[in-house]
């Protein structure tokens, strides 16, 4: 039997996950054609399997990549360690990388602070590289955690509605609709070597504890539960949205670059569909605009849509 895998221009076969961003980023081609992309690697195997993801497409998609590198100087050797591994891998895939160590950040700074300073020295990166975006590799169940842990600290509804694909900020997150055990299962099948941070097993720390203490047994015990506590949140996010009189209706053409936003999605539909809308037709929706077809008409919530040109919108009934 042919194998049917995607071939990329210098005749390489796209493994599944290349294959899935390469389908989801190019929508957003227009914005980053013949332009970097400044990508964050830590060293982990989040970072690097996003790196490997990204440089397979990178002839495909026509841009350039640039490795930002940020060190907090809170973790020592260790820390010093994961930045060497780092330089060493864009070095052999010869690409450009910004090593950056942070100054007078307290030992003891939360995660919080770190965060806070990474991205602010990241999104300076971007603008002096004229980079679009800043991208990172959260992935779903990042996206799940998150959730989680602004649920228990009583951030309300807003808190929910963390991490889309693309946010205001120029933050790229490909990864973000991917389980983790997709990264994982393409690291070992493109035999990448990363780097562990030693304090995610710290479960003093609340993400740590969520993902290790709760999560992980919930995996272990009831594995079938995190599709349904995901969804659960998904479905919470969704009803919880202003009613239409609330809000601006949403115009009548949608980008196809917003496809991938659950939130965005809903209430388009919402306006412009003629059924109830739950989180199948969003699921379908976001099914259908992952077609590599430029243009073609589909049937959802009782009404035709058509895309062509990166762009949706309802069919006008006579």
């Amino acid at each position: 039997m042919t194998n049917q895998r995607k071939l990329s221009p210098t005749g390489s076969r796209l493994e599944p996950l290349e294959k899935a961003l390469y389908i989801k980023l190019k929508n957003l081609r227009e914005k980053f054609e013949k332009n970097k992309l400044l990508i964050g690697v830590s060293g982990g195997l989040d970072s690097i399997s996003l790196l490997h993801v990204l440089h397979a497409l990178q002839s495909r998609l026509g841009y350039k990549l640039h490795v930002a590198h940020v060190n907090h100087g809170v973790r020592g050797k260790e820390a010093d360690n994961d930045a060497k591994f780092v330089v060493a891998k864009c070095k052999k895939l010869k690409i450009p990388c910004s090593n950056i160590k942070l100054k007078k950040i307290p030992v003891q700074a939360s995660e919080a602070t770190l965060r806070e300073r990474r991205y602010e020295v990241l999104l300076k990166l971007k603008e002096k590289q004229k980079a679009p975006f800043v991208v990172v590799a959260h992935h779903r169940d990042d996206l799940l955690e998150t959730r989680l842990m602004r649920l228990i600290q009583g951030t309300g509804i807003t808190g929910l509605r963390a991490m889309n694909l693309l946010n205001d900020e120029s933050i790229l997150r490909p990864f973000i609709e991917v389980p983790r055990r997709e990264i994982e299962k393409y690291a070992v099948t493109k035999h990448l070597k990363w780097r562990n941070d030693a304090t995610n097993l710290d479960t003093k720390k609340l993400r740590n504890w969520i993902r290790r203490s709760w999560l992980g047994v919930l995996k272990r015990d009831h594995p079938e539960y995190i599709e349904n506590l995901f969804h659960s949140l998904e479905r919470i996010i969704e009803t919880s949205s202003p009613p239409p009189a609330q809000v601006n209706k949403p115009q009548r053409e949608f980008d196809r670059i917003n496809s991938q936003q659950d939130q965005t999605v809903h209430s388009y539909l919402r306006h412009h569909g003629k059924n109830r809308i739950t989180s199948r037709h969003v699921a379908e929706f976001k099914k259908q605009l992952q077609s590599p077809r430029k243009q073609f008409v589909f049937r959802l919530a009782g009404v035709n849509w058509i895309v062509k040109n990166g762009l949706i919108s309802p069919q006008i009934e006579s």
